[in-house]
This record gives structure tokens, sequence and C-alpha cells, in this order.
């Protein structure tokens, strides 16, 4: 199977294995920005229940993108278990899929999360795909747990050399701080 596209003639009683890795940009509906991640890998089994089926898997990726500490390149692999369940009907688009799933959430029926609805004769994994990949997206992007990031006084990475700078020498330059435009808003305000 090369394609995120299933017939519903290939899956049989004992079900359908799935392994398929995709580009991030197939999935990518046109209207949203671009993550930073490569390849998604996506495997499982979609099986036949009465008048749905099911898909358990799991989808593996890894984010690429630029420390927010240290400003280095750093890869962030993610796997995410998932299961799904399609049945025939109308196809929903994004917005209406989240109220669902959002009046399924207040109303704890917990059916309803993760029911998604396919016409004709295949089902296609590509929006349930984009929806996990889209929410395994980190909101910081940190390279590692002991990330010491740049120093704010020379500006140089901790994490390869040390820094023998003060940060609460007298000698900081203020130009640094983020708050430094505040003093020309409030010159009436003391400096400590």
């Amino acid at each position: 199977m090369s394609t995120l596209e299933i017939p519903l003639i290939t899956i049989t009683d004992h079900g359908l294995s799935v392994d398929v890795e995709v580009s991030a940009n197939s999935l990518k509906p046109k209207e949203i920005d671009d993550l930073p991640v490569g390849p998604v890998r996506v495997r499982g089994t979609m099986t036949p229940l009465i008048d749905q089926y099911l898909f358990r898997g799991v989808i593996t990726g890894t984010f690429n993108d630029t420390c927010d500490r240290c400003l280095e390149r750093a890869a962030l692999p993610f796997e995410v278990e998932v299961t799904w369940t399609f049945e025939e009907g109308p196809e929903k688009d994004f917005l209406q899929q989240m109220i669902d799933e959002a009046a399924a959430e207040s109303d704890e029926d917990e059916e309803a999360l993760g029911v998604f609805t396919y016409q004709g004769s295949e089902i296609n994994l590509t929006r349930p795909v984009w929806d996990e990949v889209a929410l395994a997206a980190p909101t910081k992007f940190i390279c590692s747990e002991t990330c010491e990031g740049l120093c704010p006084v020379c500006g140089g990475n901790r994490n390869t050399s040390p820094c023998s700078c003060d940060e609460d020498s007298e000698e900081t330059p203020t130009t640094n701080s983020g708050f430094a435009g505040l003093k020309d808003m409030f010159p009436d305000l003391p400096e400590s």
C-alpha cells in the first residue's frame, strides 16, 4: 500500500494491514501553514465492524526545527497511538468535525471522539493523520531537557562552551532586556 486511500474491497474479515510513509506536504490541507515535520509513517490495522470500520495504529515522524533556547537545529521524534472509527456518511468539514468532537467531550460521550465519515468505495486516512501530526507539534521546540540556551550577556551557546559572564553584573547591557522599551514609555518610573 503506497497511499492513505484504502479501497473498502481490500479490507477482509481479518482486517487490512497498513504501513505507509508519506510526506507532510501530502497530508497538509491547502489553507494550513507548513509544519516542520519530515516524512510521516502510518502503521496499523483497518478492521471491518458491522456498519463501520475500525483503525488502530501508530503514527510516527520527526519534527525538525530550530531550538527556542540555543538556536541550533534539532530533531524531535514523535509517536502517537490512534484509534479511529469510520462510518459512511456525508463528509464533514474541519470546523464541523471540531464542533462535533467538542460536543462529545462536553457530553463525556467518548464514542463520538475519533469518529470520521467516508463516502464511496474507499476510506481516506489523510485528514485524521494530519490532525494527529498537528496535535503532536510541540508548542516550544527545545532540543533537549538539559539545553542551557544562549547567554543573555555575550550571546554564546552555553551547550557548546562554558560561559564566564556574570548575569547579575552591573555591566550587563540593558539593551538585551525584553522590557527595555518600557523605560522610554514611562520615564518617571524609578530605575529599580
